[in-house]
């Protein structure tokens, strides 16, 4: 009779150091097929350590090696700086370093200072692409919105030139419109209404039925 295939362990241990004496102590070796680092326990315990000092410095093991300490940290953090924007564990990670930054620094105490240092870079880093972010959305907006106005403003000077004075009440209804299809479809219409009344008729029609 083959036996099966080893269980994985049900509790992980994340060490930041190299705890030697302990793993030993816990009857824990290395794990066969696993990076350098990872440690298991006999099989009946269900248990792996792994010693995030020990990993080796490499992309798959990024994720960890970021809530390491000291160099390990140092070095994630740089190998973090350099990946490719597209990278998929790229933002998620440096999200995870900021939330632990600002977690840190409402529990602020001496020993945190390291990790402080350590992520500043990388914090920095997504503080930057944030603010980015939220210009380019802003400009986005920004040009909208200026579509917009100038959609309304042509709807209503080509009924002023045509007719005159425009109702109040078609001015608010245009000027309530938030899409520029919208708005081209009735600065055609403008120009071919026989009357104001034929216009406001259209414009209730389009109120009624925006699609």
């Amino acid at each position: 009779m083959t036996a099966g295939p080893v269980p994985l362990p049900r509790l992980w241990v994340l060490s930041p150091g190299s705890p030697r004496d302990a793993l030993a102590g816990l009857g824990l070796a290395p794990a066969p097929g696993w990076p350098d680092g990872v440690h298991v326990a006999a099989p009946a315990w269900r248990l792996g350590v792994v010693v995030l000092a020990d990993l080796p410095r490499q992309r798959s093991t990024l994720p960890l090696r970021v809530l390491g300490r000291g160099q390990t940290q140092r070095e994630a953090v740089a190998d973090l700086l350099v990946l490719p924007a597209d990278a998929p564990e790229r933002m998620p990670l440096l999200r995870l370093i900021g939330r632990l930054r600002i977690h840190v620094a409402a529990h602020s105490h001496q020993r945190h200072q390291e990790f402080l240092m350590n992520t500043k870079p990388a914090f920095e880093l997504l503080e930057a692409e944030l603010i980015e972010k939220g210009i380019e959305k802003g400009i986005e907006k920004g040009i909208q919105q200026g579509e917009l106005k100038k959609a309304r403003e042509a709807v209503l000077a080509v009924l002023q030139a045509r007719f005159g004075a425009i109702p109040a009440a078609i001015i608010q209804q245009v000027e309530s419109l938030e899409r520029v299809p919208v708005l081209d479809a009735l600065l055609r219409d403008a120009s071919i209404a026989g009357s104001v009344e034929e216009f406001q008729e259209i414009l209730a029609h389009d109120l009624d039925d925006p699609s």
